[in-house]
């Protein structure tokens, strides 16, 4: 049996795909220690300080291929939205530019003293609104992609921004059916101790 810290390059390629399958599968470490020294078996065996090890270089992977794919879906995203920002920019302009109208105008039934004449109408533009808000869409979904937009901050207060005030729990008093209940008694009332007594009695 040759050494077991002693594995090839393509030893250890193997077994970190073989750890990366089994955590895949949902396995912990000690599983996947026990079943890649029981496929190792008349080879070599791996500690789980060495299986470890190579579990944490398949997750460093994964991670890295995670972050370049992101990376990847950002910059083709980012050149999407280029793409429809320049399209609309020409879009715009052209909405901008002065318009030229024939139109055509019967002073008659098209006879001599009276023949059908045509005008030329001259219309100006601002600009079309839908197409600048696409443009306004198109550079917040941008900006939000990028990350450049604050964290939104959220604050809790009171009325017209006064501190929040925690009242006391409500405290609910249960007496017995007939007794003295001095909440109910009418305002201005004065109640004295022999008053309570002589309900209580």
């Amino acid at each position: 049996m040759k050494g077991k810290n002693k594995r090839t390059a393509g030893q250890i390629k193997a077994d970190r795909a073989f750890i990366a399958d089994a955590r895949v599968r949902g396995l912990s470490l000690r599983d996947i220690v026990d079943e890649l020294n029981e496929a190792r078996k008349g080879f070599y065996r791996l500690s789980q300080t060495q299986v470890y090890e190579d579990l944490r270089h398949v997750e460093g992977e994964w991670k890295e291929a995670s972050i370049e794919s992101i990376d990847k879906i950002k910059a083709q995203e980012l050149a999407g939205l280029r793409k429809q920002e320049a399209e609309l920019w020409i879009e715009w302009g052209r909405s901008k530019e002065d318009q030229t109208k024939k139109e055509q105008v019967n002073e008659g039934a098209g006879t001599k003293s009276k023949p059908v004449r045509k005008k030329v109408v001259f219309t100006s533009s601002i600009g079309d609104v839908r197409i600048m808000t696409a443009l306004l869409q198109v550079r917040e979904q941008r900006a939000k992609l990028l990350g450049l937009h604050a964290p939104a901050k959220i604050e809790h207060s009171g009325v017209d921004g006064a501190p929040l005030t925690i009242a006391p729990p409500a405290i609910q008093v249960i007496l017995p059916e007939g007794s003295y209940d001095p909440f109910r008694q009418g305002p201005g009332t004065e109640v004295s101790a022999a008053t309570v007594a002589d309900a209580d009695a």
